[in-house]
């Protein structure tokens, strides 16, 4: 699938010029939430209202839900991780592409309340596995679609294996365009 370019985007919604949409500014925004294999919740939802903003954890600022007057358009997605060393954290990983076979052999699900699966892929097709691409292949992309404010919205990772090895970390990746209130930005 082609990956769209902003200006394909920007032509398919009425504009006020100045990167203004419908009395929105539109910014690039990559969002992403890490965690560590040693306290993969059990659902396997990886972000949650529990999950909040900290650099090298979250960029969300609301866990699982958007601040209202905010949205989010996902063009593109990946996972990465880090199997180096029993002692990593999220905030010292060496993210690399080529996922831990428990999760290369999984899918992961993006969804959201009232709208049901956005996303449903196996991971293994949205790491790199180390092939050589360029860094706009470097994300997946997916059917772009928009995760809403103030609804509950969520990424479950389903892993090939019940049992993780511990010690890893992982990393879900969004690459989006947001979508703010001018009065909000």
């Amino acid at each position: 699938m082609k990956k769209l370019t902003f200006a394909e985007i920007i032509a398919t919604v009425p504009t006020t010029g100045n990167g203004q949409l419908q009395g929105q500014k539109a910014r690039t925004k990559p969002m992403y939430v890490a965690g560590l294999t040693t306290s993969f919740p059990s659902d396997g939802e990886i972000i949650s209202q529990q999950v909040l903003k900290a650099v090298g954890v979250t960029n969300f600022p609301n866990g699982n839900k958007l601040n209202a007057g905010t949205r989010l358009l996902v063009l593109g997605v990946r996972m990465r991780f880090d199997t180096t060393t029993a002692s990593v954290t999220t905030k010292i990983a060496t993210w690399v592409d080529d996922a831990p076979v428990q999760f290369k052999n999984g899918e992961i699900v993006v969804w959201q309340s009232g709208k049901g699966n956005l996303v449903e892929l196996p991971i293994a097709q949205i790491c790199k596995t180390n092939a050589a691409l360029s860094t706009e292949g470097e994300y997946f992309p997916v059917v772009p679609f928009i995760i809403e404010p103030e609804i509950e919205f969520g990424f479950r990772v389903l892993p090939a294996n019940a049992t993780l090895t511990t010690g890893q970390a992982y990393k879900f990746e969004l690459d989006c365009v947001a979508l703010s209130d001018t009065d909000k930005s």
